[in-house]
């Protein structure tokens, strides 16, 4: 028996609540996981994260040598909570004491075999061939794997058909979820380390640390070759650049550049059918994919080809040369190995989110889409995004059996996204117990255990909480200052209201919020720590940014000026 690492250990205290019509699924702690959800998931994108993430990361964790086995994850009402579970221990298990533990860790026929396989990892920097192989291999077969469904025409599918595209999208789906877990062991972990060691070394903190690693995340400030192509397409050729700039509704000037003639049209689709199917805010299918608001495309393209994005590659030097300043002398050289492999795996950290389930998710949502319109045609459902909120069976029971569903659609469809996590217990089952201190393992599983506590600290940890009616605070993850107008933005249904140099007020982002970033001065979170996805998408496009605020999307007033300062981490109401 083993330590339970929790999450909520290293995070600032919070009240322990409960709720007698929601039970842990489980046995010890289990964790609103409000960083990635933060709102009730649909029942789809709900039981592939159940099923593949923990899967996929637990196979990543195996082969690295990492103690967590996996991060589980479970559905309760809707909800999605977490828990690290660790190797060598039944799940919920409590930390035994020290003298217990160190035979263990040493004695343990998996801890051995995992010791050995820690060995490995290190000695011949084992996520250096993942990645190779994610740019080799895996994404590019991710990427025509999702170029194929998007080219299929939903509409014209007979039912059956339908439904057999909604499986295929599902399974793509599930598929990329497992993926991302995977991935997640080798895109953070040596990121992590990097972090631990200078931490230790300077006492620099990891939100004043991540800024060092600016521009080697091109893809997360939405540099993808398919997105550069359009921009010089827009660019050189007047017929394109005309289409563009035409004062035609959004949803029209997308459909002309699919239609231009030649290699133009063929550019032009292939950024479409990428990222204007990826789902914008969150990992679900009850969210909008891009393409559902052309808006934020069409003026996202007119400001990058009019000025282009913000070249941040010299405040990062500069970053980068005073935290190695900072370094003693005796580390340096180990410091310039560890920032090296944090360079390396650094784009795989968004790549492994924007080629995989949003994408397919947004896939899936188009199906259901369609799906959704056939059943309110047969008077089986009220509107068609209904359907985003059945499950697999559910739709195939209604679509193809003509049976009407034992339950109203359109109430879970409003329930699921228009509940807040407030509205949730934070956490579920007995009070956390802390994680084992790494020095209680051997080498090297020490050194993973650590890099991940200090990943997990690092993604899903937050400052302490002080109200106030007009100021917010939070991890500063991007530096500078901008003025500007506050758009809160709870979800998709608040895309419209977003101009160019507006500041983003939101509960949390995703990787694909890259497509927004050419028209936003600031970003200012609810949730995430210094390695959250907000926080490594305002620092790749070089525009202030704070997460971790908890209570920006209360405080802060829809429309109001405000004064972000990145560095301090506070967002201030202006007069």
């Amino acid at each position: 028996m083993t330590a339970q690492l929790t999450v909520s250990s290293m995070r600032a205290p919070e009240q322990l609540t409960t709720a007698s019509s929601i039970q842990a699924p489980g046995p010890g702690t289990w964790e609103l996981d409000v960083t990635h959800f933060a709102r009730p998931v649909s029942p789809i994108a709900g039981q592939n994260m159940v099923r593949q993430f923990p899967a996929g990361m637990a196979e990543a964790s195996a082969r690295y040598g990492v103690p967590l086995e996996r991060l589980a994850y479970a559905q309760v009402d809707g909800w999605m909570y977490d828990q690290p579970q660790p190797i060598g221990a039944p799940p919920g298990a409590r930390t035994p004491p020290r003298l217990i533990f160190w035979l263990i860790s040493r004695l343990h026929p998996e801890f051995r075999r995992r010791a050995h396989a820690a060995r490995r990892s290190f000695m011949d920097r084992l996520w250096r061939a993942d990645v190779e192989r994610w740019q080799r291999e895996i994404k590019p077969a991710q990427v025509r794997k999702h170029m194929r469904l998007a080219s299929e025409s939903v509409v014209d599918f007979s039912d059956a058909q339908l439904f057999d595209h909604l499986e295929r999208c599902i399974q793509t789906h599930a598929d990329s979820v497992r993926l991302h877990g995977y991935l997640s062991i080798p895109a953070i972990l040596p990121i992590a380390d990097f972090i631990a060691h200078v931490r230790d070394w300077t006492g620099i903190a990891p939100h004043d640390l991540l800024p060092a690693l600016a521009t080697f995340s091109p893809i997360s400030a939405g540099h993808e070759p398919s997105r550069e192509a359009l921009i010089a397409l827009l660019r050189s050729d007047a017929r394109a650049s005309g289409v563009l700039q035409s004062a035609e509704e959004p949803g029209h000037v997308v459909d002309a550049l699919r239609r231009l003639p030649g290699e133009g049209g063929a550019v032009a689709r292939a950024y479409l059918d990428s990222a204007g199917f990826r789902i914008v805010n969150s990992y679900d299918v009850l969210d909008q994919y891009a393409l559902e608001a052309p808006f934020l495309i069409i003026e996202g393209l007119r400001v990058l080809v009019e000025r282009g994005a913000p070249d941040v590659r010299s405040r990062a030097e500069a970053c980068r040369t005073e935290i190695r300043d900072a370094v003693s002398s005796q580390h340096r050289s180990e410091f310039d190995a560890l920032f090296e492999e944090a360079c390396f795996v650094a784009p795989l950290r968004d790549e492994r989110v924007l080629f995989n389930d949003p994408w397919s998710a947004g896939l899936t949502r188009r199906a259901l889409l369609e799906l959704g319109r056939r059943l309110v045609q047969l008077r089986l459902m009220d509107k068609a995004e209904h359907a985003t909120c059945c499950g697999a069976d559910e739709l195939r029971s209604m679509l193809l059996e003509r049976k009407p569903p034992g339950f109203s659609p359109g109430e879970r469809w409003l329930r699921y996204r228009t509940a807040t996590c407030a509205s949730a217990p934070a956490f579920l089952g007995p009070p956390a117990a802390p994680p084992p201190p790494a020095e209680w393992f051997p080498e090297p599983l020490a050194r993973w255990h650590r890099a991940t506590l200090t990943a997990l600290a690092a993604i899903f940890g937050e400052p302490e909480h002080h109200p106030s009616a007009t100021l917010v605070q939070g991890f500063g993850v991007s530096p500078g200052t901008y003025q500007g107008v506050a758009r809160v933005v709870i979800g998709p249904d608040d895309f419209h209201r977003i101009r160019p140099g507006d500041v983003l007020v939101s509960p949390t982002t995703s990787p694909t919020y890259n497509i927004l970033l050419p028209l936003l001065g600031a970003v200012v979170t609810d949730r995430g720590g210094a390695l959250s996805h907000a926080a490594i998408v305002s620092r790749e496009y070089g525009i202030p940014g704070i997460v971790g605020c908890r209570n920006a999307t209360t405080v802060i007033p829809d429309g109001k000026p405000v004064l972000v300062d990145g560095s301090a981490g506070e967002c201030r109401v202006v007069a």
